[in-house]
């Protein structure tokens, strides 16, 4: 939901087996300039039916795109929980993706979105590699 032209709020829901996640976040867009944009966010992870500790995260979103072609990194920090709010850097998320605009009118778009995703550890855990996924995305507009 678009607050104002810099700031947007959305709750992220996400059931995996028994526990639930509940992420409230605000996302305010701080630059963009041509192909360039810059961000930042604020979340609270709250879990239901788990033993992890609800905690608050922080991270920036560097953006960059050419046409369709895009590429993000985003430095996270863990704030509260069982967090050592150390302030270093917990991990880093680069993604690099290509959007295929199926249709588009003046009122509503499809767009489908191949993407890559490399995660790493933070500061503490050397920068090391801690997953990469293929993924999709279809974002549909009305």
């Amino acid at each position: 939901m678009k607050l104002t032209d810099s700031l947007t709020a959305a709750v992220r829901y996400a059931e995996d087996g028994e526990t639930t996640e509940i992420r409230p976040k605000l996302t305010h867009s701080l630059l963009s300039v041509g192909p360039v944009g810059l961000k930042h966010r604020i979340e609270y992870r709250y879990f239901e039916g788990d033993a992890t500790d609800d905690s608050w995260r922080y991270r920036i979103i560097a953006k960059m795109d050419v046409g369709p072609i895009w590429v993000k990194a985003q430095p996270r920090w863990e704030l509260g929980g069982n967090n050592t709010n150390d302030m270093k850097i917990d991990d880093i998320k680069y993604e690099a993706g290509y959007d295929w605009t199926l249709s588009s009118t003046e009122t509503t778009s499809a767009v489908f979105t191949p993407y890559i995703q490399y995660q790493t550890s933070g500061d503490e855990g050397d920068y090391a590699k801690e997953h990469m996924i293929l993924g999709t995305r279809l974002q549909v507009k009305f």
